[in-house]
């Protein structure tokens, strides 16, 4: 995958925002880049910047309380176990996409985590109209778990599994939520990954 391109439109505040889904946007936040693999949740100031970045965490309210984790040892061992969790479910994303079902041993790890920290909703005024919202919260680090295993059921129940789809580059980790009318989005991004294969299969075929 081609290195950070902030003007191509698939990154928000140094974050990939391309899986058309939060659980999968929450995957791709340890992408290939030309460096190699790149934790882009290196520390949780970073974590905080990706929950603003995703619409999740508000920077004026929310941002505020968070800010006292950062150097925070609860802090530190919640994202140790948050980014343990993202390659568990990176791992169980691979199976969905090969047909293979999701095992036994996830979903109880999945269904305690949403038991434990669940999700609550809200009617909120929005100009004129109504509109149901997840209302987050955070008192402390674990409560980030709620939004997370939240998209992670809604992944794996909601999506039409036919639709999560990995990036074709061989080179590329990334995954997404194929929305198209046809489906048949093949790319993470033209601008990362199809552009670059296109070209390289146009010199390939004219050598």
């Amino acid at each position: 995958m081609a290195g950070q391109a902030e003007a191509s439109g698939d990154w928000i505040d140094g974050f990939l925002f391309l899986g058309n889904q939060l659980a999968l946007d929450f995957l791709n936040t340890r992408p290939v880049l030309d460096e190699g693999p790149t934790e882009l949740l290196s520390d949780m100031k970073a974590l905080e910047r990706w929950l603003i970045a995703a619409g999740v965490l508000s920077p004026s309210t929310d941002g505020a309380r968070t800010r006292r984790w950062r150097e925070s040892p609860k802090g530190e061992a919640f994202l140790k176990k948050l980014q343990a969790f993202r390659e568990e479910l990176r791992a169980e994303v691979m199976h969905l996409e090969r047909g293979q079902p999701i095992s036994e041993a996830f979903l109880d790890k999945l269904n305690r985590l949403l038991q434990e920290h669940p999700s609550r909703m809200a009617v909120q005024r929005q100009a004129k109209e109504l509109s149901l919202n997840l209302v987050f919260d955070p008192r402390e680090p674990e409560d980030i778990w709620a939004p997370i295993v939240a998209a992670v059921g809604d992944l794996l129940s909601g999506v039409p599994k036919g639709r999560v789809r990995k990036c074709e580059s061989e080179t590329c980790v990334l995954h997404f939520y194929d929305t198209s009318k046809k489906g048949s989005r093949r790319w993470c991004s033209m601008n990362l990954c199809g552009n670059k294969v296109k070209v390289a299969a146009y010199k390939e075929r004219n050598r």
